[in-house]
């Protein structure tokens, strides 16, 4: 009979266990976020790691992300899902993960609480640092919420970053909770915002089922993006000047929409102005609709293959619109992400022993001059102060941006993988490759335009 008793009661305590461990794992979101230091200054730390490390060297703690997302998660939800927000402010298009080039954007613009943003969606996908580009972000929001603010892309999506690059940087650098952990914050984005009354932004487009605003700031978080309806076309819709009203988009998902559509929609909603991002403009900007809706596209020289220019747009307290321009950093895709790193100094010290070997030249004293890959000299190297010869196409120089540096351009192959955002016709005839190398000041007004308040 003992050893009966002793039986049954050791799975009993086993259950007992399970139960008390499945009590602890049910923590909410706040008392997590106790266990933690404050934000002003565990967060500032983050920022300042961010900012004054290489981005082949960045290395923060998983932990210490989970920490910013859930945090801003919770930060997320204190906005209405549209946003109504007042001049002055700066708006930037799609970052894709070009850390360097939100850098970029940051000094040119300056950085908060000194500069206002909002940003139209598209953090992550396509280039090489999507967590670090997310996570100065979601840091900046924490610190500073009334400063910058963050809408959502179609990127932002669980099915979209699922295949386009970010499920696999989080997984291969850090894990899939993390990933998750990301949705989760991406799904309590705010999904439009309203500037001074009077300009309206988005990520993708407008659509013909917006009926009032009220409606819009009503819109229930967190939410999945569904097939069809508002919330899709305010990610997806893209604008074509050989349609008119409203058609289903060759994309496969959501509508184009004609001018018609977009003075119609600015009549009826008491707007100037649309201003949205979601596709890649040869100069940053494109205007549509005899300037009633505007394009721009934040992230230059995309995913290496294109050409393009960044902008930004300024709108001041008197609703006066410039652009801010920013050309390819040719830089920002020759560096090795961080699981490269190692791998990459071996590799420079090689190309520096047969750099020294080759100079040496033969026996009789001549200097050898073998060519390289670039189809330079090693000679033609040693009176360019021994560097190596920069990758084809326009580089910036973010220090030095009143001496431009010029190449031969490169020659732009467009992959199957980014053909989503050239499906449209008139999209992609207005990317078209740059036959001379040209670069211009590093910040420039493009146009005035005066919008009524």
């Amino acid at each position: 009979m003992t050893k009966i008793a002793n039986s049954c009661a050791e799975p009993h305590e086993l259950i007992l266990a399970d139960a008390r461990d499945d009590i602890k794992k049910k923590e909410t979101t706040s008392e997590l976020c106790k266990r933690y230091k404050e934000p002003s200054e565990r967060v500032q730390e983050i920022i300042d790691y961010l900012l004054m490390t290489n981005v082949t060297d960045i290395t923060v703690k998983e932990k210490e992300i989970f920490e910013v997302c859930y945090r801003v998660r919770e930060q997320l939800m204190k906005d209405e899902s549209m946003l109504d927000i007042e001049a002055p402010i700066v708006l930037v298009g799609d970052v894709h993960g070009q850390y360097e080039d939100l850098i970029g954007i940051f000094e040119m613009n300056g950085y908060p609480p000194k500069q206002r943003f909002l940003f139209l969606g598209d953090y992550v996908d396509r280039g090489k640092n999507s967590i670090e580009t997310t996570l100065l972000l979601f840091c900046y929001k924490l610190l500073h919420p009334q400063q910058i603010f963050l809408l959502r892309g179609n990127h932002e999506t669980r099915l979209i970053n699922r295949v386009y690059g970010f499920y696999e940087e989080c997984e291969n650098r850090y894990s899939k909770a993390l990933w998750q952990i990301f949705q989760s914050v991406f799904n309590c984005l705010p999904l439009c915002a309203r500037i001074s009354n009077r300009i309206f932004c988005m990520h993708g487009g407008i659509s013909n089922e917006i009926v009032s605003w009220k409606a819009m700031k009503k819109i229930r978080r967190p939410l999945e993006i569904p097939d069809y309806g508002v919330l899709c076309d305010l990610l997806w819709a893209d604008p074509d000047s050989s349609v008119k009203g409203f058609m289903e988009s060759p994309r496969g998902v959501s509508n184009i929409f004609g001018e018609d559509a977009v003075n119609e929609f600015c009549e009826n909603m008491g707007i100037d102005m649309v201003v949205r991002a979601h596709q890649v403009v040869q100069d940053g900007y494109e205007f549509f609709a005899r300037r009633r809706l505007v394009t721009i596209f934040s992230a230059p020289f995309y995913c290496g293959q294109f050409d393009n220019a960044a902008a930004m747009l300024v709108v001041d307290g008197s609703l006066q619109c410039s652009f801010r321009i920013r050309r390819p950093v040719d830089h920002a895709w020759t560096k090795r992400t961080p699981r490269r790193a190692k791998k990459g100094r071996k590799r420079r010290k090689k190309r520096k022993q047969r750099s020294k070997e080759t100079s040496l030249g033969d026996k009789s004293g001549r200097s050898s001059s073998t060519k390289s890959s670039s189809g330079k000299s090693i000679s033609d190297r040693s009176a360019n102060g021994g560097k190596q010869p920069s990758h084809e196409g326009v580089i910036f120089d973010t220090k030095n941006a009143g001496k431009p540096k010029t190449v031969t351009p490169r020659r732009i192959r467009v992959r199957n993988s980014i053909a989503e955002y050239a499906s449209d016709t008139s999209t992609r005839s207005s990317i078209k490759k740059r036959n001379s190398s040209h670069l211009s000041k590093r910040t420039k007004v493009i146009a005035q335009m005066p919008i009524r308040k």
